[in-house]
């Protein structure tokens, strides 16, 4: 697992999650909330070798950072890798550009 087979997995994953559930173009909050439903239990995150090989490859945070919002410490591994799994939706996926390239008009 590295880096650009991250973004290239999890752009996939989002592809599917547009055209499965039929999104529309303005459908952004709606996407989010499916993200969430599906990322929260990806095998990458839920399975603590695999969380730890994510954080490792995205490096955004580490077992003893705090996140930048809360302040708070990570619970656990799985916390951990759902955390730097949106960073790297967000700031290497663009969001817009798959909702209209993929999203019902």
């Amino acid at each position: 697992m590295n880096y650009q087979e991250l973004i290239e997995e999890y752009t996939s994953d989002i592809k599917d999650i547009i055209i499965n559930n039929e999104l529309k173009v303005d459908d952004m909050d709606r996407l989010y909330d499916l993200m969430y439903e599906q990322f929260s239990g990806d095998r990458n995150v839920i399975i603590t070798y695999q969380a730890k090989q994510l954080v490792e490859a995205i490096g955004h945070y580490d077992a003893f950072d705090t996140h930048e919002e809360t302040g708070e410490r990570f619970s656990d591994w799985s916390d951990l890798a759902y955390e730097n799994l949106m960073v790297l939706v967000r700031d290497e996926i663009d969001m817009d550009v798959l909702l209209n390239e993929f999203g019902e008009k």
